[in-house]
């Protein structure tokens, strides 16, 4: 019994740690209530998607060198920043943009589903739900 109860213990601790090390990089909900998760976990990023994030309907777990990310250069009116994890040859591209010259400018966010060229699925976050990390985010190669 003794056993059962160090073991126990030992794996809420590592859970413990393990969760507290996630910082949240993307969030968003969608008008048909299913919502979008990006974690860094350090090494990896974790992306779920679902009405339910603790059951999620799909969740991937990447490491951040097989990640992409594409940084606002500077020039233009619109900041814009997008992450890119894959699974198989399917490309998660979460993104964000604002129009920096107009005072409380409407944000553009969202979820491309892509393969090759062709974008299987295009959901737009509702504004107010948009929560993000993407600007100068560490250890992913930037896509040019």
């Amino acid at each position: 019994m003794r056993i059962l109860w160090f073991f126990l213990f030992i794996t809420s601790l590592f859970m413990k740690t393990s969760m507290a090390r996630a910082t949240e990089v993307f969030y968003c909900q969608f008008a048909n209530k299913k919502q979008v998760l990006v974690e860094d976990l350090g090494t990896h990023l974790r992306y779920r998607f679902g009405k339910n994030l603790q059951q999620a309907e799909l969740e991937l777990q990447t490491n951040k060198a097989q990640a992409f990310t594409w940084q606002w250069k500077g020039v233009g009116r619109h900041y814009y920043y997008d992450l890119s994890v894959f699974n198989g040859k399917t490309r998660y591209r979460m993104f964000f943009s604002v129009d920096r010259l107009v005072e409380n400018a409407p944000v553009d966010a969202g979820i491309s589903v892509e393969r090759g060229e062709q974008v299987l699925a295009h959901l737009s976050c509702q504004p107010q739900t948009v929560r993000q990390a993407l600007e100068g985010i560490s250890g992913i190669a930037e896509e040019e």
